[in-house]
């Protein structure tokens, strides 16, 4: 049985905004019989990111859409079980993502530039399980990730700030 996801595509021109957008479903490429999508970013109007997870396959995904149409892009290996929550493009050429490993009970961050993605290096934060939910970026060097602890009980958040010095790593308690 195909999954279904719905993406749906808004078509807003200048005349037109006036009796409202319109929106329209778009056909995702195939990826599993169990996946979903849970952000997107789009740096131009036909060039853009999806991001979510793969039950089936236990990996993240990441879709491309490039002139209107969708395609799945493999992932780098992050681990055994894990997942992608959040996405940012600063522009078509760079990117980050960020979601869960779950087989090593933490965020994962994932970097694209040059066309490649690439696992970047997390820090250790102290929590035992956590995860990273979003992601922001002002540039190429400066940026923002936030999430928590996954644990029901140990309800704790995180920012990781990424800046041209160090990495910071901040926690509540």
């Amino acid at each position: 049985m195909k999954t279904k996801i719905l993406l749906l595509c808004c078509m807003i021109a200048g005349a037109a905004w006036s009796k409202g957008p319109t929106w329209k479903p778009v056909d995702p490429p195939d990826v599993s019989t169990d996946w979903g999508l849970t952000a997107l970013s789009f740096s131009a109007p036909e060039d853009g990111w999806a991001v979510g997870s793969d039950m089936e396959n236990r990996t993240g995904v990441l879709l491309h859409c490039r002139g209107g149409g969708w395609q799945a892009v493999d992932p780098p290996a992050v681990s055994g079980d894990w997942g992608l929550d959040g996405v940012h493009f600063l522009g078509p050429d760079e990117g980050w993502a960020v979601g869960h490993d779950r087989a090593n009970k933490q965020g994962v961050i994932l970097h694209y530039a040059g066309g490649l993605w690439t696992v970047a290096k997390v820090p250790e934060l102290g929590l035992k399980d956590w995860a990273l939910k979003d992601v922001d970026f002002h540039d190429s060097e400066q940026g923002w990730a936030v999430g928590g602890s996954t644990r029901a009980r140990a309800r704790r958040s995180c920012a990781l700030a990424r800046e041209r010095g160090p990495r910071q790593a901040l926690t509540n308690s």
